[in-house]
């Protein structure tokens, strides 16, 4: 951990009620995030790939794209129907589109990063473009102590170069990561305070471009907290019924602007 992100968890500390004992619980938090590195994971390589075509062929053509990071990859989903966009695919098939998906997501990906994903599907799909993109990020910008000026400006460039190009956008914020089980307290109340800094930035960001938003430390935040079966067995990741409970939350938006798109 740097001396900037100490700095910073410092004064979160401290707007925590920490006082003057905000600089040693630091020393503490510090020790928490390094040791919350080295936890065991799930390998992202088992994130299972997107199918490339769901639906009934008669049915009007969705072309969408998944951007984002390990959520967005759907690294703990079990196989592809379970994944975030397997799922988000499938509902869109179910409500009568047919749908040609790909995914550029990265694993651990920040949100300064997804702008290289965009630029890479934007310019594989120049004679094929895209008519929504779903980017789901934010995870590693709130555990890594990310600027927020950094996370709205990056949001902000990201979507607006997806809209210029013509593609709707729909952005799933940072989960809720004070429900994950994988570290404790005092870290793990900041991670919560810092998603909901993180999810409020990348809201502001992605709205004022006129992109759809779903915060997902407001629409999911409660169930994951109350329900640790959301979480894989590496304490972060959402797991099958996690992803269930996300794609609940993102799949009407993405419906909503497909038939918008078409409208």
């Amino acid at each position: 951990m740097n001396p900037r992100d100490i700095f910073r968890l410092t004064a979160a500390l401290g707007a925590l009620g920490a006082g003057a004992a905000a600089t040693a619980s630091a020393a503490v938090v510090a020790a928490q995030a390094a040791a919350a590195k080295r936890r065991p994971g799930i390998d992202p390589r088992t994130a299972p790939d997107l199918p490339a075509v769901v639906g009934d062929e008669r049915d009007p053509l969705v072309r969408i794209v998944v951007l984002g990071d390990s959520i967005a990859a759907g690294v703990g989903a079990p196989d592809p129907a379970d994944s975030l966009g397997g799922l988000v695919i499938g509902r869109l098939a179910a409500a009568g589109y047919r749908v040609q998906a790909r995914s550029v997501a990265v694993p651990n990906s920040r949100t300064v990063d997804v702008k290289i994903q965009a630029s890479r599907a934007l310019i594989t799909s120049e004679t094929d473009p895209y008519d929504i993109a779903l980017i789901a990020v934010g995870a590693m910008d709130a555990t890594g102590w990310s600027g927020l000026d950094e996370v709205e400006r990056a949001t902000f460039r990201t979507v607006s170069a997806l809209r210029n190009a013509g593609v709707q956008v729909v952005l799933a914020t940072t989960p809720d990561l004070g429900a994950a089980t994988a570290v404790r307290s005092p870290l793990r109340a900041l991670w919560g305070r810092r998603s909901r800094q993180v999810a409020r930035v990348q809201q502001d960001a992605a709205e004022s471009t006129g992109a759809r938003v779903v915060n997902l430390v407001e629409t999911t935040g409660t169930a994951f907290a109350g329900d640790p079966s959301l979480l894989a067995e590496d304490g972060f990741h959402p797991s099958r019924d996690g992803y269930r409970a996300i794609a609940a939350q993102v799949a009407p938006a993405v419906i909503d602007t497909a038939t918008r798109s078409r409208s």
